[in-house]
């Protein structure tokens, strides 16, 4: 992506001036912006796949799937 665009979509999207951008901003921020432009634009071209990410797990196996992390967490601490 164009640096200077790269800068003016940090700054919309975060609400700063580009001159605050460039002195505070860093390769994270751009990393960022360019997942995110990239998935955006993803979203754009595949509308129903985009709607249905993460559908293919019920509630009960998400909600055991926390589980486990939340009882292997509790055997580290303890």
């Amino acid at each position: 992506m164009n640096a200077l665009l790269t800068v003016d979509f940090l700054a919309k999207r975060y609400g700063y001036l580009p001159s605050k951008i460039l002195e505070s901003g860093t390769t994270m921020d751009l990393f960022v912006a360019e997942t995110a432009v990239g998935y955006e634009n993803w979203l754009a071209k595949n509308p129903k796949q985009g709607s249905t990410l993460g559908s293919d797990y019920s509630t009960e196996q998400l909600q055991n799937m926390i589980n486990a992390v939340r009882s292997k967490g509790a055997t580290d601490e303890g």
